[in-house]
């Protein structure tokens, strides 16, 4: 699986992030997101569920369950600052979701400007993590005298 953070339009990253929120939009964009206390004030609801593995925090971080062989282009992908990812969820009536998709465009320049001046400087990357073979035998599976 992979982790990430979501970014709802109209709360700021400091924000914190009510326990119910409406969406507002037409799919698949959303426009605005904005707190609700009630139900009815609101088309689209999304609820942070408590048998969701992150409870009450399942509106601030989500999970996306993904096969082995996309796991490494995804992760490479995530890594790359200078997209943004957008999660694709599936929303039910009762205001419980599941994200189903993730997919990437490039920042705008406007993006870009505003992360690099929010950092006070450009972000440079880390290098990828390299994998070699130590040359040792793999470990046996004997047990200790």
């Amino acid at each position: 699986y992979v982790e990430f953070i979501y970014d709802w339009p109209g709360f700021d990253a400091h924000d914190t992030i009510p326990s119910n929120i409406c969406l507002e939009g037409k799919a698949p964009t959303i426009e605005q997101v904005t707190a609700y206390f009630d139900n009815t004030d609101c088309v689209h609801p999304v609820a942070a569920g408590s048998s969701n593995v992150y409870g009450s925090n399942s509106l601030f971080r989500g999970r996306l369950y993904i096969g082995q062989e996309h796991a490494r282009r995804l992760e490479e992908q995530l890594r790359n600052r200078d997209q943004r990812g957008i999660v694709t969820i599936r929303q039910r009536d009762d205001g419980s979701f599941t994200p189903i998709r993730i997919r990437f465009r490039p920042l705008t320049p406007a993006e870009v400007n505003f992360r690099n001046a929010s950092e006070g400087r450009p972000f440079v990357p880390l290098p990828p993590n390299i994998v070699a073979p130590s040359g040792n035998p793999p470990p046996s599976l004997q047990s200790a005298p």
